[in-house]
């Protein structure tokens, strides 16, 4: 049965919630973006319609999830909606911020918030290590792969895909241990496919060569416009580094032979 009274909390407690995010982010100084090109906060960043008293919400950056962040939940949303619990969320690790203080895991006891300061460091750096096998190559390869972007695009003038570099590891989940192939090409509706291979990641490139975050809305499928260039992660089987094509969309008929992989960039060298 519909609970109109729940659902006047739940308006309340969301509304109360972004604003104090947005305001939390502008104040910590963090930019809209982070150094994956991930959105900090997204449009689907708070879990809008919980079914219990218990809002979640998910930022794509470990240095927000602090104490300051508690006491900022706290302060803005549970003292006004003590019968609800807030849940900050960084990739699958948790706390929550309750009328009581705060809890960092699932069956754990709560820790007042005056009291809270010696848990809260442990959980930052278990973050912060999280962080690092998550994230780290990544980064990384973000930090490596903008510096190639000027003469690739210049290159695609003759050249309808370009093969930036190739790097031993990538990240979790979606990694299966094996190297990844950075790709440039012309944008389009459809995203090239290279044989053997899979995509695991696609970024909207501008015309000067800026990497923009995977789901920009001035872009298709949102808009009609496509990007002006298309920057793809592709993890592919070494023993077929001489034996790469690309197909650059589904109905394309050719293939397009890409230069064989004669080496990879191990993540040790970018540290």
């Amino acid at each position: 049965m519909f609970n109109v009274l729940f659902e006047l909390e739940r308006r309340k407690v969301h509304k109360r919630l972004k604003a104090a995010l947005e305001d939390f982010i502008s104040k910590e100084g963090v930019s809209p973006v982070n150094d994956c090109y991930e959105l900090v906060m997204g449009d689907y960043a708070i879990g809008e319609y919980p079914s219990t008293r218990e809002m979640r919400f998910f930022l794509e950056d470990a240095s927000l999830f602090t104490h300051r962040l508690a006491l900022q939940i706290k302060k803005k949303i549970v003292d006004y909606c003590p019968k609800w619990s807030i849940v900050p969320q960084y990739g699958a690790r948790t706390f929550v911020v309750n009328s009581n203080g705060v809890r960092f895991n699932e069956t754990g006891r709560t820790i007042p918030y005056l009291s809270m300061t010696s848990k809260f460091d442990d959980w930052i750096a278990e973050t912060a290590a999280y962080d690092e096998e998550t994230k780290g190559p990544l980064r990384r390869q973000f930090t490596f792969i903008p510096k190639l972007l000027p003469n690739a695009i210049k290159d695609l003038e003759t050249s309808k895909a370009i093969v930036l570099a190739a790097f031993d590891r990538f990240v979790p989940p979606i990694w299966n241990g094996r190297p990844v192939l950075w790709l440039l090409t012309a944008g389009s509706e459809d995203h090239p496919r290279v044989s053997p291979g899979e995509e695991k990641l696609s970024h909207p490139v501008t015309k000067r060569g800026a990497i923009e975050p995977q789901y920009a809305k001035k872009y298709f499928p949102s808009t009609n416009n496509p990007p002006p260039y298309l920057l793809q992660v592709h993890e592919f089987p070494w023993e077929a580094r001489g034996e790469l094509r690309v197909k650059l969309s589904a109905n394309a008929n050719e293939e397009i032979c890409l230069p064989p992989v004669k080496e990879l960039i191990k993540d040790e060298q970018l540290r």
